[in-house]
């Protein structure tokens, strides 16, 4: 785990005792190396102990800027500058006045007009009675908060019938889960808080119990584990519907299983322009990618992970782009012990900066426009990222460095990997990041930190579900509350009827 990313106190205090120890490692052999160095007249054994010795001050300065350094997602430009931009050069810098505040929030409004108490209605000058002076306030605005309310609904359905003597009619009432006494909007909001607002059941429980309501968590997790099978064959649907993208991206990381003696699982994440789908399971190879994308055919966008290697040459219908930005982070680390290294990381932000200037493709319907877009595209790279990217594989030709030391596994890194780092140039709707993965999968890195991971498999297959089905409403920026509610209610009138967020946001667009 990158030190940036550390929030949580008891794992800065154990990653620093980590580093301390292997400081006293370093620093031991270091003294080692250094003594046998001086006694040492042998001209090749000095020139082997000198190089063992750079790779440790290598090893030693990463684990430094490991702790202390700023993330290198945030690198700045050096040759950025802090001057102030403004439309008119020749304008004169007016003085530093805190800015007028605007409107932030689309909030429903409510007016409360406050008025003085009778006793004192009295002037303070003559004594006299004060009257109230007609459309005249002293106003001001606050954000105000309404605390959230649990009641229990009576719902009473009218029954009729006819002096005929049919059947007696009943009146409908609200769709329900079944086996549940908990409303359908109780069961949302519990996994919306868990898995969009990354809130335990736990901690659920606690804020329900200070409300007048104490449920244990444990049926809290009743509540979402019902809504998530009712859900299932959606979250499904959505799997297909981002395996039969043209451009797909793929990452994975760690999810602990809380059980005992279980081993560590994996939460991996499929996603498209507009769509996440993600699915833990204990294996990392190739297999998950595999029953995941078996159908597909496009574009995988992904790191160097062994395990696409071994899914291309089992499906070959998929064709591999490797990301950049993690071949730029393997230059940024060497950078402090070769300084050299920033020529190489100069060149890569040419590439994104003409990435930036690019039309956007991926929601342009009419297909001759898009094959428009695509061609300027393959065209602008060809005329100016093509030419970075060969200039960028001589100067990694051309350097002279130990294999062990970071620059050297920076260049065989990126070296090992360039037919995969060049599919943007012949590809234009290829990226040249998997960025779009490591966004896609963030929501379930923030949740395992807060709640832990999952204690069971079910556990880690609904917390897969709620994840793909809210983080693909984020990506398409609707309510996933909202979302959820009509997703659930067509799953209970019409079994088997599936609604996608897609086909939510659809629905919801106004009609011209």
């Amino acid at each position: 785990m990158p030190f940036s990313n550390i929030r949580d106190l008891d794992t800065a205090k154990q990653a620093l005792v980590l580093i301390h120890k292997e400081n006293e490692r370093l620093h031991a052999k270091l003294k080692t190396l250094t003594r046998q160095m001086s006694e040492l007249l042998d001209e090749p054994n000095e020139k082997r102990l000198a190089a063992e010795l750079l790779i440790l001050k290598e090893q030693m300065a990463g684990l430094q800027n490991a702790l202390f350094g700023a993330s290198s997602e945030k690198r700045p430009d050096p040759k950025s500058t802090n001057t102030t931009k403004s439309s008119n050069s020749d304008s004169p810098v007016k003085d530093s006045a805190p800015p007028k505040a605007k409107k932030q929030f689309d909030l429903p409004t409510m007016e409360e007009i406050h008025s003085l108490a009778s006793d004192d209605m009295k002037c303070t000058g003559c004594g006299g009675q004060l009257a109230a002076w007609d459309g005249q306030f002293e106003e001001f605005e606050e954000v105000d908060v309404v605390e959230r309310e649990y009641r229990i609904v009576t719902h009473r359905r009218q029954k009729y019938r006819c002096d005929c003597g049919c059947a007696p009619v009943t009146a409908p009432g609200p769709v329900r889960l079944r086996g549940s006494r908990f409303s359908l909007l109780f069961a949302i909001t519990v996994s919306v808080d868990k898995w969009g607002m990354h809130l335990p059941h736990v901690r659920q429980s606690d804020k329900m119990a200070s409300l007048g309501c104490p449920i244990p968590d444990a049926q809290l997790w009743q509540q979402a584990e019902l809504l998530a099978r009712l859900l299932q064959p959606t979250c499904d649907a959505l799997g297909d519907y981002v395996a039969d993208s043209e451009l797909i991206h793929a990452d994975e990381t760690p999810w602990p299983m809380l059980k005992k003696g279980s081993k560590k699982w994996w939460a991996w994440t499929f996603s498209n322009y507009d769509s996440v789908y993600i699915l833990i399971d204990p294996g990392r190879g190739h297999e998950v990618p595999l029953e995941v994308l078996e159908h597909s055919k496009g574009l995988l966008v992904v790191d160097a992970h062994g395990a696409y290697k071994k899914l291309v040459r089992l499906h070959p219908d998929l064709t591999l782009a490797l990301c950049w930005s993690h071949a730029r982070r393997k230059f940024i680390e060497a950078e402090s012990a070769y300084p050299k290294a920033s020529e190489a990381i100069a060149i890569m932000r040419k590439l994104f900066a003409i990435e930036k200037t690019l039309p956007d493709f991926r929601f342009i319907k009419d297909e001759e426009d898009r094959k428009r877009v695509l061609e300027t595209i393959r065209e602008k790279r060809d005329e100016e990222s093509r030419p970075l990217t060969e200039e960028l594989q001589a100067w990694m030709i051309e350097q002279r460095c130990l294999p062990k030391s970071k620059l050297g596994k920076a260049i065989s890194y990126t070296m090992g990997i360039w037919d995969g780092l060049s599919v943007f140039l012949n590809n234009p709707r290829a990226p040249m990041t998997n960025n779009q993965a490591e966004r896609s999968i963030r929501p379930a890195v923030i949740g395992r930190k807060n709640h832990y991971g999952s204690k069971s498999r079910r556990g880690a297959e609904v917390a897969a579900l709620f994840y793909s089905l809210i983080g693909t409403c984020r990506m398409l920026k609707i309510d996933p509350t909202k979302y959820l509610l009509a997703a659930a209610t067509c799953a209970i009138e019409t079994p088997g009827e599936i609604l996608l967020p897609h086909d939510f946001l659809a629905a919801q667009a106004p009609k011209r």
